[in-house]
């Protein structure tokens, strides 16, 4: 009996010294993916101070002003290798790492948009001065003149296999509608329209690390490896070499277990919000074909990377630095 008290008081010693050893956890800069769903949940609106409308003679003599709402759906990301982010429309790099003190400590770092394909659900309707109209359809990539503003995301550690942030996410934005072999754009780099700021709150994130019960096959978790080219203004060219997917999981809830998800909704004050979802979908290997043209609207979706491996260190290639002096090059 005096053996076994013994064995608990040092046992009772120990736990919280090793609990205490797990800390500071550091979460590495990195790369997230995610998904925009159709159904009317991501807009914009030609009339605000950010976004006016089209002016007059926008898409040709005699069209009109245009200043309605346009719903989007994503579009995945132009790619080399093709593919690799499978269904993903938008990326965002953090840029500095994050560090955690304690259950419930917070940390706040740079965050920066790399990567962006939307598409409209329905072509907009342009009318012109002899009561003719015309349909065009409208993509929506990242400027191809002017680098992206940086925006901000806390982090905050609510249990230790993760918790929450919230982000503040400026896009400077670049419109191209096209109709038939015809094409307009609007290059909001040029000053034409403004940076627009997203806001989130709920955004939900999962820790990836060795020895974790969180398996990303079981829970058809999209890959994010490094070394991936991103065509992220639809010029393409491939503006963005990817850092990858290291300790943080977007958009699944660590404290909750399983595989439960969450949707961030980015939200401008008036005239824009993008729903996104965590990329998933990507599991087993190319699925479909992949698009020949860098610009086709095919949804053609391939997963060359496997998705049943976490990221542990030795998948990350040797000298990968976190300069963010390479991000949009």
């Amino acid at each position: 009996m005096r053996r076994l008290i013994l064995l608990l008081l040092v046992a009772a010693l120990i736990i919280p010294a090793v609990a205490e050893a797990q800390f500071p956890i550091t979460v590495r800069t990195g790369d997230d993916t995610w998904v925009t769903p159709g159904g009317g949940s991501t807009f914009v609106t030609f009339n605000t101070p950010d976004l006016p409308p089209l002016p007059a003679g926008f898409f040709g003599p005699g069209s009109q002003s245009f200043n309605g709402t346009v719903t989007f759906k994503g579009k995945p990301l132009t790619t080399n290798p093709a593919g690799a982010l499978g269904r993903a429309d938008t990326l965002i790099t953090r840029l500095v790492d994050a560090r955690f003190f304690f259950i419930g400590d917070s940390d706040t770092v740079p965050i920066l948009i790399n990567g962006l394909s939307l598409m409209s659900e329905l072509p907009i309707t342009v009318t012109f001065a002899d009561g003719h109209s015309e349909s065009w359809s409208v993509k929506v990539a990242l400027s191809a003149v002017a680098p992206q503003p940086i925006g901000s995301m806390t982090i905050r550690l609510n249990c230790f296999d993760g918790g929450t942030f919230g982000s503040i996410l400026p896009v400077l934005p670049r419109f191209i509608f096209t109709r038939g072999s015809a094409t307009r754009v609007l290059d909001c780099g040029t000053g034409a329209c403004n940076a627009t700021n997203l806001v989130s709150i709920q955004g939900c994130w999962r820790r990836l690390y060795t020895g974790s019960p969180f398996n990303p096959a079981v829970c058809n978790v999209s890959p994010l490896p490094p070394g991936v080219r991103v065509d992220g203004d639809c010029d393409r060219a491939f503006e963005y070499i990817t850092i990858g997917r290291r300790d943080f999981l977007a958009g699944f809830d660590g404290c909750a277990g399983g595989c439960r998800q969450c949707t961030v909704v980015e939200q401008h004050p008036a005239g824009a919000i993008h729903t996104a979802q965590p990329s998933t979908g990507c599991q087993g290997g190319a699925v479909e074909p992949v698009p020949t043209q860098p610009d086709a609207d095919a949804e053609a979706v391939a997963c060359p990377v496997p998705t049943n491996q976490l990221p542990t260190e030795t998948q990350i290639p040797v000298g990968e630095t976190a300069d963010p002096g390479t991000v949009n090059q």
